[in-house]
């Protein structure tokens, strides 16, 4: 008796990959469908204006502060500031 590969695909040890299909189309068709007006389940709007400039004008600031920091670490850090 010789090693035995383990996986899907030939012999009778497991399920092959026809089966597997077969079942993935059933599965397919509960999965819930959008309505036909629109494409997609999500990002419904309206959206609101505040949490999105906040979110931004957040990243903005720090990205910056954190670039103001690192260029003056080093002028001070390589002696042109004192």
């Amino acid at each position: 008796d010789g090693a035995r590969r383990s996986g899907p695909g030939g012999g009778d040890h497991g399920v092959g990959w026809l089966d597997l299909l077969c079942r993935w189309k059933e599965v397919g068709k509960e999965l819930p469908r959008p309505p036909p007006s629109h494409e997609h389940l999500c990002f419904h709007p309206p959206y609101g204006k505040v949490l999105p400039a906040a979110l931004v004008i957040t990243i903005l600031c720090s990205g910056y502060g954190s670039m103001y920091y690192g260029m003056r670490h080093q002028q001070y850090k390589q002696g042109y500031w004192k």
